[in-house]
């Protein structure tokens, strides 16, 4: 009974690493799509690293994944109202101007990174939530970072890049 409960657990964090692992590959081509469109050079080196902060998270997610999958795990299981809801606020911010774009991108980053919180809160199995807090804090504090320079940089004329 004892293993059977187990294996329950494991099957339930899967299933929140899963969109987990969706909701931060998301991330990252929105945040690296951005980078290549950005007209200035800051906010190039600030969705760069984001973008780079998601994709890290998004493997070590997955290393978890292929650590703790059975014979029985799948990985193509229907994605949550989550991370389709996620899915569906990149691709807005996506569509607006080039000038409103990047502060609607930081919104949806903020918002991703608080429910990626609370993903990771849900996980049962001690290990997964120790090996996912560190990718987790080091997203947030790329977050903060780009915020400060984003908002440092306002006060300051920012030139855009010469193509």
């Amino acid at each position: 009974m004892l293993r059977f409960y187990r294996r329950g657990k494991l099957a339930i964090d899967m299933r929140i690493l899963q969109d987990m692992v969706s909701i931060c590959y998301d991330g990252m081509m929105a945040n690296l799509d951005f980078c290549r469109k950005a007209t200035n050079t800051l906010d190039k080196q600030v969705f760069h690293r984001l973008g780079e902060a998601f994709q890290q998270f998004c493997e070590t997610i997955w290393d978890m994944i292929e650590k703790h999958k059975s014979p029985h795990t799948t990985h193509h299981q229907a994605a949550s109202a989550l991370s389709g809801s996620v899915g569906d606020a990149y691709w807005q911010s996506q569509k607006m101007t080039l000038t409103q774009q990047p502060q609607r991108l930081m919104q949806v980053n903020q918002y991703v990174a608080h429910q990626l919180e609370k993903l990771l809160q849900q996980v049962n199995t001690k290990s997964l939530m120790k090996a996912l807090t560190k990718p987790l804090s080091q997203l947030k504090v790329q977050m903060d970072n780009a915020q400060r320079q984003r908002e440092a940089a306002k006060g300051e004329s920012i030139t855009p890049l010469e193509s």
